[in-house]
């Protein structure tokens, strides 16, 4: 007798049954292998406005998604991950610069950081901003990267206490022309930007879809991945005795730099004064200072 139908597979839209339902792990096994956090602890935590934050703790191990098919799980998916494990290790320890990557490493890394960034945003107890047409179209569109999807790397040099990390907002410092300002506004709701740290590696994925949004990078500091040029940019200083170093610095940084962008050129960006980086950073800090706490455990997955 057939199984009972349960829901769908995210990635192909088939229907799942008790026999084909699988976990996928959003973090994949092998690395966590790689850094011996298998059994580690984490909470993961995910925060809505003005409401306390939804918080649990079990190893990475179990930090799975359930709504994927056998079939993706052990084919594309698969296929994904091999090709990610000679990459990740070497970058995240430094070995490798992002900046040496040939165009197809770099396109399989920045489909490794779109399949794990959106597993992540469904693992963080709140709804979710990215459609289910966007987890379709990772398997289906051309190049495996959904539309209105932007990678971007960054390597520090620094040793982190936790070995894998990550951080989600719908928060943008946010450029566009002044009769603009409602609109982008709107669009703003439909989109959200992920972070994942490994090791020494920064992935950032910007989910802007059909929002007509675009991102605007940190120069030199937000190296695209894909696509390979990112047109609108800033290019503000940071004065590092304004702030508090503390233990996840680099990733916060480079989280929150990244704006957004709706109907603005180059020149339009150039003339206004940059966003004050500094003060983004402590302010991110005096809100989550989790982040921060000196804890053992691995800091928690943020969503807010």
């Amino acid at each position: 007798m057939a199984g009972v139908v349960r829901k769908f597979c995210l990635f192909c839209r088939e229907s799942l049954t008790k026999s084909t339902a699988t976990n996928e792990h959003v973090i994949p096994q092998w690395l966590l292998r790689q850094f011996g956090i298998s059994d580690r602890m984490i909470s993961p935590a995910g925060w809505q406005r003005g409401n306390a934050p939804t918080l649990r703790s079990h190893p990475w191990s179990r930090l799975v998604v359930a709504d994927i098919c056998a079939h993706c799980n052990s084919g594309w998916l698969s296929d994904l991950e091999n090709a990610a494990k000679p990459l990740l290790p070497p970058i995240a320890a430094g070995e490798r610069r992002i900046g040496a990557l040939r165009e197809e490493e770099s396109l399989v890394l920045a489909r490794w950081a779109a399949k794990t960034t959106f597993l992540c945003q469904r693992t963080a107890g709140i709804s979710g901003i990215i459609p289910l047409d966007a987890f379709w179209a990772l398997r289906d569109a051309p190049g495996g990267i959904p539309g209105g999807t932007f990678v971007f790397g960054f390597q520090d040099d620094g040793d982190h206490p936790a070995p894998i990390n990550g951080l989600q907002t719908r928060d943008w410092s946010v450029h566009a022309p002044y009769e603009d300002a409602i609109g982008i506004t709107t669009a703003i709701r439909k989109t959200c930007k992920i972070s994942l740290r490994v090791g020494r590696l920064h992935l950032l994925v910007a989910y802007f879809g059909s929002s007509g949004l675009e991102p605007v990078g940190w120069h030199r500091v937000h190296q695209p991945l894909y696509p390979s040029r990112c047109r609108l940019w800033i290019d503000a200083g940071f004065k590092i005795d304004r702030v508090t170093q503390r233990r996840e610095s680099s990733m916060v940084l480079f989280h929150v730099a990244l704006g957004a962008g709706l109907n603005c050129t180059q020149e339009q960006i150039a003339r206004k004064v940059p966003p004050v980086l500094e003060e983004l950073h402590e302010e991110f800090f005096a809100k989550y200072k989790h982040l921060d706490s000196g804890q053992e455990n691995d800091q928690p997955v943020v969503r807010i």
